[in-house]
């Protein structure tokens, strides 16, 4: 991202591998895939996490990882976690009612405070993407914090960030996931 907003001034070529970025983060990775997979649509992180801070930046990456190792984005989203909020009129579901892309307001009406070590769920919106993905490859989902400065909050809302932990809850009545429009 720097090498982006700084026109590649700040650096050499434009690196695209992600994994110095991912080591710092929270990363799921797949088993190879058994054959070209296609992933187009919506995709959305849903994770139930705790913070010890009053707010956080969520950023949620989806990348291929090549046989190699290197791992390259397809897409990306972020949220705050005080702007969580849905609006369901305008929220995007699939088949049996399930959500595939939530609809957040973003306004200041809808921000809800985040009550440290509370478990919340947070529907992280990643952009919808058209990428095919080669047999052998991977997928990797890396959960982290904000990627400025293209993610950063407004002023008010940093404030609320400084410092504490994020813990994603996996499992029971927090099963953290990620919906993928895959076809084969």
């Amino acid at each position: 991202m720097t090498a982006q907003w700084t026109a590649g001034a700040a650096q050499g070529p434009c690196e695209t591998d992600n994994r110095t970025w991912e080591a710092s983060s929270l990363t799921y990775t797949s088993a190879p895939l058994a054959r070209n997979t296609k992933l187009t649509g919506p995709i959305v992180a849903n994770l139930w996490a705790e913070l010890t801070s009053k707010d956080a930046t969520l950023v949620g990456v989806l990348s291929e990882v090549a046989p190699s190792g290197d791992s390259n984005q397809v897409t990306a989203g972020f949220l705050l976690a005080s702007q969580r909020a849905i609006d369901q009129r305008k929220s995007n579901y699939g088949p049996h009612h399930v959500l595939i892309r939530p609809w957040h307001p973003f306004t200041q009406q809808s921000q809800k405070p985040v009550t440290p070590n509370d478990p919340a769920l947070y529907r992280i919106e990643i952009y919808p993407t058209d990428a095919i993905l080669k047999k052998g490859d991977r997928l990797r989902l890396t959960i982290g914090t904000a990627n400025t400065p293209g993610t950063s909050a407004p002023l008010p809302d940093v404030l609320n960030e400084a410092g504490g932990e994020i813990r994603v809850l996996n499992g029971g009545p927090y099963a953290s996931n990620v919906l993928l429009p895959l076809n084969r």
